[in-house]
């Protein structure tokens, strides 16, 4: 949803998408890093590598991540579009021919200016070479056992990479792929899944799949950029209907990002898309003008109790502003001056929704029960 958010002009999620993997990798940019990150990063002066957010090797460890080292292995090992041999000048010449034969279909949905600078080409086109270049291909020991675990879902060591090395390694490999999980596995997956595979393979035996690991959080559709463009929640029509289903659309980020920011790094506070904080305390999933659905803004608290009742306030120039329960699968309140008491619409009725296009997030009751 947030690329697909950006490619219609609203960069906003694909922004915050960015900003919560850098902090969850501890390499979150300071404001001089900028200027390291454009497209003529690999033809820049020597002095300004030392600007460079992953060249800045002063910051030897943050979040676990020894940046020294992390930059010498991945320049060291790691193949580019330059000969191992060449000066840096002309190592940035050969990787800039190299981008421009790419065809697009190659980088899409990017350009190939992202797939030139969105790596670490612009680190190590300076980056001294200490050894010679691999051979093409060396074969690897057969019938020594060996365990590959995998993300389904990763982008950054493929899923067909680790497939691919389970091959060369023979019948004595074992090849686990967890499903819903990208990099990282034994830190991603929430399911254990993958670390009861390590225990049973350093105990000898084969690893349990992990075919059947569920989905945590669902994909999202990208985010509207005006209530107008919202169908009203089922039972209220018009603007305070529309309002209503722009807040269970707010409520189901914040809960979204909550759990993000969980995964990545233990954060109690995440910000809004449009504005505005949740932060999670003992009583819940607290909402300050927390805002998804521009001009839309939720204050309130979602209880991490399943049977108390939701009571959220709406304000925002967009909004029919007001207030509402939710308790007992009903929703009562005031918006723009109309009163209502609706049912919560059901969840056959979101999938419903969402299937016609209108991407709908679960209802309120079920929002209460999300830990």
């Amino acid at each position: 949803g947030a690329v697909r958010a950006a490619r219609r002009g609203d960069p906003l999620p694909l922004a915050r998408l960015s900003v919560r993997g850098a902090g969850a990798a501890g390499l979150a940019p300071r404001p001089d890093d900028v200027r390291a990150s454009g497209a003529a990063g690999l033809a820049r002066r020597p002095d300004d590598v030392r600007a460079s957010g992953a060249v800045g090797v002063a910051r030897q460890s943050e979040g676990g991540v020894n940046r020294v080292r992390n930059a010498a292995t991945t320049c060291e090992e790691l193949l580019f579009p330059w000969a191992r041999d060449a000066p840096p000048e002309l190592r940035a010449r050969q990787a800039l021919a190299r981008s421009r034969a790419l065809a697009p279909a190659q980088t899409a949905p990017f350009g190939r200016r992202t797939a030139l600078t969105g790596g670490v080409s612009p680190v190590c086109v300076r980056w001294p070479t200490a050894s010679p270049a691999p051979p093409a291909s060396v074969a690897l020991p057969q019938g020594i056992p060996a365990l590959l675990l995998a993300g389904e879902q990763d982008l950054r060591t493929p899923l067909e990479d680790a497939q691919a090395i389970a091959g060369r390694l023979g019948p004595s490999a074992q090849l686990v792929v967890v499903r819903h999980v990208g990099h990282s596995v034994l830190g991603a997956d929430p399911s254990g899944c993958a670390h009861a595979a390590v225990a049973a393979f350093l105990a000898g035996g084969r690893a349990p799949a992990c075919g059947n690991v569920q989905r945590v959080v669902a994909p999202t559709a990208a985010p509207v950029r005006s209530v107008t463009k919202l169908r009203p929640y089922r039972g209220l029509s018009g603007r305070p209907g529309r309002t209503l289903t722009a807040a269970s659309r707010t409520v189901s980020d914040a809960q979204r990002a909550r759990l993000s920011s969980l995964i990545a790094d233990g954060g109690a506070r995440v910000a809004g898309l449009r504005g505005g904080t949740a932060t999670s305390d003992a009583e819940g999933l607290r909402l300050r003008r927390y805002s998804y659905v521009p001009g839309v803004a939720i204050s309130g608290l979602v209880s991490r109790d399943a049977s108390a009742p939701v009571q959220l306030r709406v304000t925002g120039r967009s909004a029919a502003r007001g207030s509402f329960t939710v308790a007992g699968g009903r929703i009562a309140g005031r918006l723009g001056g109309r009163s209502f008491d609706i049912p919560a619409s059901p969840p056959a009725a979101a999938r419903a929704a969402s299937r016609s296009g209108d991407g709908a997030l679960p209802p309120f009751p079920r929002l209460a029960r999300i830990p």
